[in-house]
C-alpha cells in the first residue's frame, strides 16, 4: 500500500528528463566507500533498514497522471545488500569493477538504491548508488552518519518533518518575486558561458572523471579570507569567475554553483533532493582588484541566496531568454564541506574513493575539498571536446591564478599571470626573428614543396591519399571555380 504526495519542483523536472532520455544514469549519485577492515553485514542490513523505516524518502517510487506528478510512499520495504568476493582485486580494479554496477534506476519502482560490498582479502568496499530525485549531496552525509550510528548500536530516532512536509510547502508557496528578479537577471545574459572560449557546448550528457591536488599555498589564503572577512568557498569561486573571464576575454561570466534549499526549520537533518543549482552572473572588470572582486560576488551571492527557493524548471518556462540555447549554465563550481572520513562504523574507518559514471550534467562540475591542509579537485566534465589533460591543464591553470592573487590582492586581476612558467617560456622563444620567408605567401612555399617533393604523399584519409602534385592540381581547380576563395588543406 502507497500514500500519494505531489512531487517537490526539482524532483518534477528530473522525473520528467528521465522519462524523456529513458535509460542513463546522470541523475544516479555513487558513492565508493573503503572500509579498514570486514563490515558485519547483518549489523549493515539491519542499520539500513532503520534509515528507511526512519526517512520515507528511502521508500518512494515516483509516477504521474494527467500532468500531474506524484511521489508515492510505501508503509515498509526491504532492502538487499549483495555481496560480491573479489579475493585478489586491487583498490584500482575495484574502482573500475564497481562502475560496471551503476545502472539504471525505473523511478516508477522501488527500491531507488542499491548497495554492494565488494569484499578482498584484507578489508570490504562498499558501493552505495542512490538516485538523486531521493538525495542531494548534504543527504549523503545525513545518510551516512546516521548509518553509522545505527551500525554503533544506536537506535534512530523518527523527526517531526518528513520530505513531503518540504514538497508541499514548495507547491504552495507564491514565487512571484522571486520570478522578478531572475526575469531581470537574464536580460543581458547572450548566452552561457564557456569552458574554453573556441569550445562549442556539450549536448551528448558523456563524460569523464579526474581529481587533481591544487597548488595552493593554504596559509596564504587563510590570510586573505581573514584580511577579507570572508570564507574560503567565497575566495576560491570569486576567483574562479575572475579565472574564466580573463581566460574568455568575457566580462560578464555565469557559473552555477548549489544552494543546499533547506530554509524551513526542520528540514536539516532530512534526506531529500532539497539542492537548487542556480547560476551566479556577475561582471568582471580586469581593472578590478581581487578585494573588489569579492565584494561584487558576495553582493550577487546573496542576492541569488535570497531567491533561491525559484524553481529551475520555472526559470526554463517562464523566464524571457534571449540566449541561442535553454541551458543557462554549463560549469558548476562547489566547495565539499562534508568529511565524510570523520564518520566512522565502529573501529572501522571509512575512505570515500572516486568512481567514474560516464555520465555528466555539464561540461564542467568543478568540486573543491580541502583535506589534511590541502586542497583538491574533483572533476566530472563532458568528453565532447576535451580530455583528462586539457582539463588538468585548466585546473592548474586556475590554481596558478588563485596563487597570484595570494601574492597580490592589490593588482588588478587581468595583471595576474595565467600561463605557467614553463608555457611562458616555450611562448617566449618564438621572438620575432627576421624569416627567410618572411616576404613569400603561405603558397608561395606550398608550390615550392609542390616542385621539391611532386610525388611525396601530402594527405591521407582513411585509405585515400594525394601527392603534393595532386592536392596541387586538385586545389588550383577549386580556386577557379570560386573565384579567389582558395581552399588548401595541407598534412605535414
Amino acid at each position: 500500500m502507497s500514500r500519494k504526495y505531489r512531487m517537490s519542483s526539482i524532483q518534477k523536472r528530473i522525473y520528467a528528463l528521465d522519462m524523456m532520455q529513458g535509460d542513463n544514469t546522470a541523475y544516479n549519485v555513487p558513492t565508493l566507500i573503503r572500509f579498514e577492515g570486514f563490515m558485519d553485514l547483518h549489523r549493515l542490513k539491519k542499520s539500513f533498514d532503520q534509515l528507511i523505516k526512519k526517512h520515507e524518502i528511502l521508500r518512494t517510487f515516483f509516477s504521474s497522471d494527467d500532468e500531474k506528478f506524484y511521489q508515492n510512499v510505501v508503509d515498509d520495504l526491504q532492502i538487499d545488500i549483495q555481496l560480491v568476493p573479489v579475493m585478489d582485486m586491487d583498490q584500482n580494479s575495484i574502482m573500475n569493477l564497481s562502475s560496471t554496477y551503476i545502472m539504471p534506476f525505473n523511478l516508477t519502482e522501488l527500491p531507488l538504491m542499491r548497495i554492494y560490498v565488494f569484499r578482498t582479502k584484507y578489508e570490504d568496499y562498499m558501493l552505495l548508488d542512490i538516485h538523486h530525485i531521493i538525495c542531494d549531496g548534504i543527504s549523503l552525509g545525513i545518510l551516512f552518519t546516521e548509518l553509522s550510528e545505527a551500525y554503533s548500536g544506536k537506535e534512530l530516532s523518527n523527526g517531526k518533518y518528513q520530505y513531503k512536509n518540504y514538497s508541499s510547502w514548495q507547491n504552495k508557496k507564491d514565487f512571484s518575486e522571486h520570478r522578478k528578479f531572475w526575469e531581470k537577471e537574464y536580460q543581458t545574459l547572450v548566452e552561457p558561458t564557456k569552458l574554453l572560449p573556441y569550445m562549442e557546448m556539450g549536448n551528448s550528457g558523456k563524460g569523464d572523471l579526474c581529481k587533481i591536488q591544487l597548488k595552493i599555498d593554504t596559509s596564504k589564503l587563510e590570510k586573505i579570507c581573514h584580511n577579507l572577512r570572508t570564507t574560503e568557498f567565497m575566495v576560491l569561486f570569486s576567483a574562479f569567475l575572475g579565472f574564466i573571464s580573463m581566460q574568455n576575454q568575457e566580462n560578464k561570466v555565469a557559473v552555477g554553483t548549489p544552494f543546499n534549499g533547506r530554509n524551513l526549520p526542520g528540514m536539516d537533518n532530512l534526506i531529500g533532493m532539497f539542492v537548487n543549482t542556480l547560476p551566479i552572473i556577475c561582471e568582471v572588470d580586469a581593472k578590478m582588484t581581487f578585494e573588489e572582486l569579492v565584494e561584487r560576488v558576495a553582493e550577487k551571492f546573496w542576492q541569488v541566496y535570497r531567491y533561491q527557493d525559484y524553481p529551475m524548471e520555472e526559470i526554463f518556462s517562464n523566464v524571457n531568454l534571449k540566449m541561442p540555447c535553454k541551458n543557462l549554465f554549463n560549469i558548476v563550481f562547489t566547495y565539499q564541506t562534508i568529511d565524510f572520513e570523520k564518520i566512522n562504523f565502529e573501529d572501522l574507518s571509512m575512505e570515500i574513493l572516486p568512481i567514474n559514471t560516464s555520465d555528466s550534467k555539464f561540461d564542467l562540475s568543478l568540486i573543491i575539498e580541502k583535506k589534511d591542509g590541502n586542497y583538491f579537485a574533483t572533476c566530472e566534465f563532458r568528453d565532447e571536446f576535451c580530455n583528462r589533460e586539457i582539463i588538468k591543464k585548466y585546473v592548474n591553470r586556475y590554481a596558478m591564478f588563485l596563487s597570484g592573487i595570494c601574492d597580490a590582492t592589490d593588482v588588478s586581476i587581468g595583471n595576474i599571470l595565467l600561463l605557467p612558467p614553463d608555457e611562458i617560456q616555450l611562448l617566449n622563444s618564438f621572438s620575432p626573428i627576421k624569416s627567410e620567408f618572411e616576404d613569400r605567401t603561405i603558397v608561395d612555399l606550398f608550390e615550392e614543396i609542390v616542385k621539391t617533393y611532386p610525388t611525396n604523399r601530402a594527405i591521407e584519409f582513411e585509405e585515400q591519399s594525394m601527392t603534393y602534385s595532386e592536392l596541387n592540381a586538385y586545389s588550383n581547380s577549386i580556386a577557379k571555380k570560386f573565384g579567389n576563395m582558395v581552399f588548401l588543406l595541407m598534412m605535414w
